[in-house]
């Protein structure tokens, strides 16, 4: 189904937020415009994970940013530095720099967490001032998968007519915003090593 909605209009966000909750909630995968561009979203379960592979032709070695709430309890996805204190405290001083905001980062991961594949995990925390709809969104929810709205290999999608002509029905929802300002994807930081892996 597709809705189209303003994000100019802000006494709607909280019912269009309501719409998209519960889609996401049944574990529908929807096109939905986040605190970046758009994504191909979904909620942090197995099954939806793996279907949004398949959808963009990616394969499983290559994971997916997740998106999670400004009160998550970070300990729920990521490890505790073996470092020194002072390497820790550098982490988390960057961690506090970055978020809320478009700043995605890599982080060890949980080990008891079995997706992503790997020893580290990819996480942003959106700021409200970015988008509102997700931001309201994700705090019902929970955290989300937000891989780019495409196919693999090829530009992210912002238009409604190019959206429905490349994925057709293997997405269950479009959540269109008809006053929607083109971004660009966030900047990618791996805490792990230090280096920016996306401007």
């Amino acid at each position: 189904m597709i809705y189209k909605y303003s994000s100019r209009n802000i006494n709607k966000i909280d019912q269009i937020a309501r719409i998209v909750a519960t889609s996401l909630k049944q574990k529908k995968i929807v096109a939905l415009s986040t605190d970046t561009i758009y994504g191909l979203v979904g909620i942090f379960e197995p099954s939806v994970i793996e279907r949004i592979h398949r959808i963009k032709q990616r394969p499983q070695s290559k994971p997916f940013i997740l998106a999670i709430a400004e009160d998550t309890s970070l300990s729920n996805y990521i490890r505790e530095s073996e470092a020194n204190s002072e390497e820790r405290l550098k982490v988390k001083q960057s961690i506090q720099r970055a978020w809320p905001g478009k700043k995605t980062l890599v982080l060890p991961k949980n080990p008891g967490l079995t997706y992503p594949p790997g020893d580290t995990i990819a996480l942003r925390m959106p700021a409200k001032e970015d988008n509102l709809l997700f931001y309201t969104v994700l705090q019902e929810t929970g955290p989300l998968v937000v891989p780019s709205l495409n196919k693999t290999g090829t530009e992210p999608l912002i238009d409604l007519e190019s959206i429905k002509n490349t994925f057709g029905s293997e997405i269950d929802d479009i959540f269109f915003d008809t006053d929607y300002i083109a971004t660009k994807p966030s900047q990618i930081i791996d805490l792990t090593s230090g280096n920016i892996l996306r401007e």
